[in-house]
């Protein structure tokens, strides 16, 4: 999964023909870690439990964010 996450952000970078409809992909993608920090997509549940706990709360749908994934992938590495 790293390995097609770090493809895609690759194809970013690549203006010789764009590959998303952005024309200012390139430079919003060299901006991002000093405006967000990080990886922009983590992978994993724990790092992105905090995310969908609040995505819960704004759907004001009450359950734990475990309760939206299959139990062995709460387990998978970040």
């Amino acid at each position: 999964m790293r390995q097609v996450k770090a493809i895609s952000l690759a194809a970013l970078q690549m203006v010789n023909v764009l590959r998303i409809f952005l024309p200012w992909i390139a430079t919003a993608h060299e901006e991002q870690p000093a405006a967000m920090g990080g990886d922009p997509w983590p992978h994993g549940f724990a790092r992105n439990r905090d995310e969908i706990a609040a995505m819960i709360r704004f759907a004001a749908a009450g359950i734990p964010p475990e309760a939206l994934f299959h139990p062995p992938t709460l387990a998978e590495p970040g």
